[in-house]
C-alpha cells in the first residue's frame, strides 16, 4: 500500500454521494454492464470509455465512522451496495492496492451467492500476510524478552560505528511507532465517544485498519477469470502468489510506472486503456470461457 500521506482520496473529496455509504458514480452512463472499481480514482475511471459505466467504492473509514477490521466484512458491505445498483450478475469487479485484496473477496462472496462474476481485475493489489498479523498469542513479557534478545544479538555482531547507526534507526522507529500509537488512540477515543474520526486523521485511520485487515486475511481459492495488472517490479509484484489462488484463467499484464501511477499522473492513460481492453474482451467472451477455462497464467508486458 502507498504511504499514508499519499493515499488517494479524490473520490471522497469530489464525488456526489447519494444514499450510499461507499458507492460513487464516476461515469454512470452507458449501455454496458457497470464496472465496480474499489479504491481507484475519478481520474482513472473517467478515462476508461464514455460508454462504460464505472462506479467507485470508497475505502472504509474515510467518512470518519468505525471501519470493520476484516476483509470479509468490508467485502460484504460493498456487495450490499453493489447489488443496489445491479441486483443480479454478471458482475465486473476491479480493485486497486488494498482495494484489490477486498475486490478478490467481493468476487469470492458473490460466487458463493451463486452470482456470475464475469471478470475480476486486480490493479497492483496488496498481497495478504495470510493471518500472520494480529494472531500472536504470546504474553507481553515473552514478546519483550524476544525483542531484547534479538536486538542484543544484532548489536553484538556490529562494530562501533554500525552500532551507533543501528541504535539511531531503532530510536527513529520507536518514535514513529509512538506517534502511530497516539494517533490511533485519538481515533479510538472519538469513535468510543460516538463521534467521527476528525478529517485530518481519517486517511491514517483507514490505512491502519487496512494493514491490520490485510495481515489477518487468509484468502481462499477463486474459480473464475482474473486479470492481474502489477507494476513493473517482477520481484515485488506478487504474481506468483496470486497464481496459486486462481483456479481459472489468470492473465498478467505488467504495467508502467510505480504504484500510485495507476490512479494519478501521466501513466493513467495507459492503465485506463488496458482496463478498456480487458472490459471489451470480457464483453465478447462467453460465460463458459470466463468462468471455467482452466489454463496456465498468460503473461504480457504490453501496457496498452
Amino acid at each position: 500500500m502507498p504511504p499514508i500521506e499519499n493515499y488517494p482520496v479524490t473520490l471522497h473529496q469530489t464525488a456526489l454521494v447519494l444514499n450510499w455509504n461507499f458507492l460513487i458514480p464516476i461515469q454512470p452512463v452507458g449501455c454496458r454492464p457497470p464496472f465496480f472499481l474499489l479504491h481507484g480514482s475519478r481520474e482513472l475511471g473517467c478515462k476508461i470509455d464514455t460508454d462504460q459505466p464505472v462506479y467507485g467504492l470508497l475505502p472504509h473509514g474515510l467518512d470518519g465512522r468505525r471501519a470493520p477490521v476484516s476483509v470479509e466484512e468490508m467485502a460484504a458491505d460493498y456487495i450490499a451496495e453493489i447489488r443496489m445498483i445491479r441486483p443480479e450478475g454478471p458482475y465486473l469487479i476491479g480493485g486497486y492496492s488494498f482495494g484489490g485484496l477486498v475486490a478478490f473477496e467481493v468476487a469470492r462472496q458473490l460466487k458463493a451467492q451463486n452470482q456470475e462474476v464475469k471478470l475480476l481485475i486486480l490493479l497492483d493489489p496488496t498481497t495478504p500476510a495470510n493471518g500472520k498479523i494480529g494472531l500472536e498469542a504470546s504474553s507481553p513479557v515473552s514478546k519483550f524478552s524476544r525483542y531484547v534478545r534479538k536486538h542484543w544479538r544484532n548489536l553484538w555482531l556490529l562494530d562501533g560505528r554500525e552500532k551507533k547507526a543501528y541504535l539511531t534507526e531503532r530510536i527513529r522507529w520507536r518514535l514513529n511507532f509512538f506517534k502511530y500509537t497516539v494517533k490511533m488512540a485519538c481515533c479510538q477515543a472519538f469513535l468510543i465517544s460516538g463521534r467521527r474520526v476528525p478529517i485530518g486523521l481519517r486517511v491514517f485511520y483507514f490505512m491502519s485498519i487496512a494493514r491490520l485487515a490485510a495481515g489477518r486475511y487468509i484468502p481462499g481459492v477463486y474459480c473464475g477469470h482474473v486479470i492481474l495488472l502489477p507494476t513493473e517490479r517482477p520481484e515485488k509484484n506478487g504474481s506468483s502468489y496470486w497464481s496459486h489462488l486462481v483456479a481459472g484463467r489468470l492473465e498478467i499484464h505488467e504495467m508502467p510506472g510505480a504504484h500510485l501511477d495507476a490512479i494519478h499522473g501521466p501513466h493513467v492513460t495507459a492503465w485506463s486503456e488496458q482496463l478498456r481492453t480487458c472490459l471489451e474482451n470480457a464483453a465478447t467472451s462467453t460465460s463458459s470461457e470466463t468462468d471455467f477455462n482452466i489454463s496456465m497464467p498468460v503473461r504480457s508486458t504490453d501496457a496498452s
